[in-house]
């Protein structure tokens, strides 16, 4: 019956409901979940009674009418109900300031009225099917910018960052996760960058400051009493570096934007890729000899012979005259196919070729090397989150941080995890940087990675790479498996 009245979404149906409920001396199960979801079992899917009777009153009232009746019910349901869950309660709060207009008057004073109540407190947890955290999260940047609410939500909000963004959210599971999954069979072998530098990432990691000094050039407005006792009264600022600021990577590059494919592509019939457009070339025209060979003499061959062997035949016979034209044939269409066929057979020093997957393999290694390198080893901090990450189909909706300690270590978060890219957006740089008590971090997002990765690989030297990658005994930076 009351999910019934709470069907209508109109006040009158909503506040009969509420005391219906609240008159019950228990709650069974179903009367207890009209709070939260409920199942339609004619379409199969989940409805919100409660939640979508309170937006559609707050958006056609011109005042705050549910309030009141909202505390009844959570005392009821949740203060003096043994099984009663404030984390459904809390979603519900969710799912009503999240579809509601937050200009709207009514709907401001119930949010400010669901803060004094404690509705929206953070939750222990964030069940994903009940509360998601990113989804909690979005809803508070939106209310911070709300005058009356901005001072509780930015306390949330530090909670949030520091319970979920620091080692203080990785999980026993998650924890494990890099032993079991990350490290796996993709083995890290670069050594070195390549030359590949991006002034982005170095302008911005360098902590600096304006220091102030004296001259005599007459520049600017000068210091009257410097100039009495004549000193230089002249001020010019100059920048002075003091270290390097920690680093929190929350993403990764979106290569698909950067002109790894290109150059790849564009250096693929230019001198590090030589060996690779030889040895297609080399099959390619090889297949075509046999081809005619085969056409000519009418069996198949794979060998590169001047003659075609037929079976002997008895002399002066038509059979040995077809044989005689035949390898006639044949020996015009090698000595056609030769000149070819020698200058595209690779050398024994450039034997090898290596795919294309494993040397974009070994540019994603040198750019996290450099990555690892502008970082750890000038003695500062790398932080890689983790935010509603997940990794193939066994790890999902993971949040939490790792301190980096090696470039393995790196590629691997950087390369097997895939953060939420829309929750990664929304990732407010000062909370997070407060919540890991470094005020000067610098945070680094996809769209700042796609900007330092485009950088690094219009200065790496793809040369190198591909040359150490053909040089299997004696490869420079690199290490073999």
């Amino acid at each position: 019956m009351v999910r019934r009245l709470w069907e209508g979404k109109d006040l009158t149906g909503f506040s009969l409901g509420v005391s219906i409920l609240v008159k019950k001396e228990t709650l069974n199960f179903e009367e207890y979940r009209l709070i939260g979801k409920v199942l339609c079992r004619h379409t199969d899917t989940y409805y919100k009674p409660m939640s979508e009777a309170v937006i559609q009153i707050l958006s056609s009232s011109s005042e705050d009418q549910v309030t009141g009746l909202l505390k009844a019910l959570y005392s009821k349901t949740i203060v003096h109900n043994r099984s009663g869950d404030h984390d459904d309660w809390l979603g519900s709060m969710v799912d009503i300031l999240t579809e509601s207009n937050l200009a709207h008057p009514p709907v401001i004073h119930f949010a400010v009225e669901a803060f004094k109540a404690g509705w929206l407190r953070p939750p222990q947890s964030y069940p994903s099917h009940i509360i998601p955290a990113g989804k909690y999260h979005d809803l508070m940047v939106r209310l911070e910018t709300v005058k009356e609410l901005k001072a509780q939500t930015v306390s949330y909000l530090e909670h949030w960052y520091k319970a979920l963004l620091t080692p203080l959210g990785n999980s026993q599971n998650w924890l494990s996760l890099y032993d079991w999954e990350l490290k796996g069979n993709d083995h890290f072998f670069v050594t070195q960058s390549f030359n590949g530098v991006s002034p982005f990432l170095e302008e911005k990691i360098d902590c600096s400051f304006l220091q102030l000094s004296w001259t005599n050039n007459p520049e600017g407005i000068p210091d009257i009493e410097r100039m009495l006792v004549r000193k230089p009264a002249f001020p010019q600022f100059n920048a002075s570096k003091t270290g390097i600021r920690p680093v929190i990577i929350l993403g990764k590059p979106e290569w698909a934007y950067t002109v790894i494919a290109d150059e790849v592509e564009a250096h693929y019939s230019s001198e590090p890729w030589q060996v690779m457009e030889k040895n297609f070339r080399f099959n390619l025209t090889n297949d075509q000899y046999h081809a005619e060979v085969s056409k000519v003499s009418g069996k198949h061959t794979n060998k590169t012979h001047r003659t075609v062997r037929l079976p002997a035949k008895r002399e002066g016979s038509r059979d040995q005259k077809e044989s005689e034209e035949i390898n006639k044939k044949t020996k015009e269409i090698w000595a056609r196919y030769m000149p070819i066929i020698n200058s595209l057979r690779v050398s024994g020093n450039d034997r090898s070729s290596v795919p294309e997957t494993v040397v974009k393999q070994a540019i994603y290694q040198a750019f996290i090397y450099y990555l690892y390198h502008m970082t750890k080893t000038r003695g500062s901090r790398l932080t890689y989150c983790f935010l509603e990450a997940y990794v193939g189909r066994r790890y999902s909706n993971r949040y939490g941080a790792h301190e980096v300690s090696s470039p393995e270590e790196l590629y691997a978060m950087m390369i097997k995890t895939q953060n939420n890219s829309a929750l990664e957006r929304s990732v407010k740089a000062r909370y997070l940087r407060q919540a890991h008590n470094s005020g000067n971090a610098l945070v680094l997002k996809s769209e700042e990675l796609t900007t330092i990765a485009r950088e690094f690989l219009n200065t790496v030297n793809f040369k190198s790479i591909y040359e150490s990658l053909l040089n299997a005994r004696d490869p420079v930076g690199f290490k073999r498996p």
